[in-house]
């Protein structure tokens, strides 16, 4: 299960349960119709991943092309909420590959209640959330 909602700062992202190669194909191609369909010099994405699972690797794939195409097209920075550490361990790795790991941050909404708060004020003001 997938979602992506426009806000002001850019773009929320939800991912939940086991997502199959041809569901984040689908979460790709919308995204690249949201993404198309908007004039962006610059937006950050927050990423609520608290309940995925663990990515195959034609999923992790896909997500990677898109993680790209985001970037590509403007995206600033991203926060990504996790309670899982292999979750975290499995996109802490995608984000170097597709290299916006420098303008990532990773919250573990476990340890950080407030995680919500922490990731708005990285993507609106580039306040480090820790």
């Amino acid at each position: 299960m997938y979602s992506v909602d426009e806000t002001n700062y850019g773009y929320r992202l939800f991912f939940a349960d086991r997502i199959p190669a041809d569901e984040m194909q689908r979460w790709f191609e919308d995204s690249k119709k949201i993404l198309g369909n908007q004039k962006h010099e610059f937006f950050s994405v927050l990423i609520d991943m608290r309940n995925i699972r663990p990515l195959d690797v034609e999923a992790k794939a896909i997500m990677e092309k898109g993680q790209v195409f985001y970037r590509e097209n403007g995206m600033q920075r991203s926060a990504v909420i996790m309670n899982s550490n292999i979750v975290a361990l499995q996109f802490v790795k995608i984000g170097k590959t597709t290299m916006i790991g420098q303008n990532e941050r990773y919250i573990d909404a476990n340890q950080y209640p407030d995680w919500e708060q922490r990731a708005l004020r990285w993507l609106e003001s580039g306040q480090e959330p820790f």
